[in-house]
């Protein structure tokens, strides 16, 4: 199966706080964990709501804020789940500086 990716991923574990709703419509913020972060995504681990595919959710890493819709959620009957999200097209990248050292080759380990 080819890669549908349209940008280069990096594979990384940076800690980001989300804002969001959950599947039962209440709103929680919670550290998470994004990995195989590009300029418009990245694969969200260890949430403990279970999000729906469409929501909006509010990604902080740092200083930088950036909204993301959800594409896909991993099936987990009881957490902690799993979420693709894809950035909206105006906000601006929230972890550019850490694929800015990624591609010159700096350790974000």
């Amino acid at each position: 199966m080819s890669d549908r990716r349209q940008e280069p991923r990096v594979t990384s574990g940076i800690e980001v706080q989300i804002t969001a709703l959950s599947e039962d419509g209440s709103r929680f913020t919670q550290t998470a964990i994004a990995k195989d972060i590009s300029v418009g995504g990245a694969l969200l681990t260890g949430l403990d709501h279970k999000l729906r595919c469409g929501d909006l959710v509010r990604l902080q890493h740092g200083e930088h804020f950036a909204r993301f819709r959800v594409v896909w959620i991993a099936n987990s009957a009881h957490g902690p789940y799993t979420a693709a999200i894809h950035k909206l097209k105006d906000d601006p990248c929230p972890w550019s500086e850490v694929l800015t050292e990624s591609a010159a080759g700096i350790s974000n380990s």
